[in-house]
């Protein structure tokens, strides 16, 4: 499996503001690999597999403005663009081994890699409930059950990983190529152990309270619910701990920004000296 020595992972938990550090990163004219959003629209693909799954009540019809502009926010690759009108994705599973894996961080979880799911049933079942129409995965009804249900999150997973897993490695291969500094925005980089071929990570640090009062005022969740999701990933403080790099976004916009000059200033000085910014 190739390693890609100019790309650096950006990630964090849930309300850290790995988005916003992104963003900061992109006006200074850095190309980016938005995990969360390759899985929107895989997402999407896989409708007719979700609604074999999970039930068809977790499907909609797509609004074709809604789509178009959602897809293409952001995808500044030809790839994607790929992806937003049609892509086809493979069938095959991507096994990363975890041979190599630094410090212990990477090593593939295949505990539900051999879960196979067949798209013609729930075709099936689009066309009876949505009869010529795109359909689209209804997220936030889906994200209340997978949150709630271990069991039903591993499925999830089961069908839409190996398919992020190769997108992201597909963008990683174009951008490597460049030869210039290149940032990952993967959520859950700890949590997935799928990618051992990226060597530099960055973490996008706020203590765990501040983590649990942004995602209440951004989802409208009551502090239970949102400590939950929280909790749902790794500790942010274990996280740190892994991390080559720290971006401390426990201020405000302005410390954000000055946070993030000071990474780039720490990337152009040592680890990536020779590599272009």
């Amino acid at each position: 499996m190739p390693k890609f020595k100019h790309a650096i992972v950006i990630t964090g938990s849930i309300g850290s503001g790995k988005s916003a550090v992104c963003e900061l990163l992109a006006e200074r004219g850095f190309e980016i690999i938005d995990a969360d959003r390759i899985s929107h629209c895989i997402l999407d693909r896989c409708a007719a597999q979700v609604a074999e799954i999970f039930g068809a009540q977790y499907v909609v019809q797509k609004d074709a403005q809604t789509e178009n502009s959602s897809l293409h926010a952001g995808f500044s690759d030809e790839r994607c663009v790929d992806l937003a009108s049609g892509y086809k994705f493979k069938d095959e599973t991507v096994l990363i081994g975890d041979s190599g894996a630094k410090d212990g961080k990477n090593s593939i979880d295949t505990t539900h890699a051999d879960l196979k799911f067949d798209a013609r049933h729930g075709e099936e079942i689009l066309e009876e409930i949505l009869p010529g129409s795109r359909a689209s995965v209804d997220r936030k009804k889906l994200g209340e059950l997978v949150f709630k249900n271990p069991a039903e999150l591993a499925k999830l997973e089961a069908l839409l990983h190996p398919k992020i897993t190769a997108e992201i490695l597909s963008q990683a291969r174009a951008l490597e190529a460049k030869e210039k500094i290149f940032f990952v925005d993967i959520p859950l980089f700890f949590e997935g152990k799928r990618y051992e071929f990226f060597d530099k990570v960055a973490v996008v640090y706020a203590p765990k309270d501040t983590l649990i009062a942004r995602v209440m005022k951004r989802n409208g969740l009551s502090c239970d619910a949102a400590k939950r999701r929280v909790e749902l990933q790794a500790d942010i403080e274990q996280k740190r701990a892994m991390a080559d790099f720290v971006i401390d976004n426990s201020g405000d916009l302005e410390y954000l920004k000055e946070q993030t000059r000071e990474f780039l200033e720490k990337i152009s000085a040592n680890s990536f000296k020779d590599a272009k910014l």
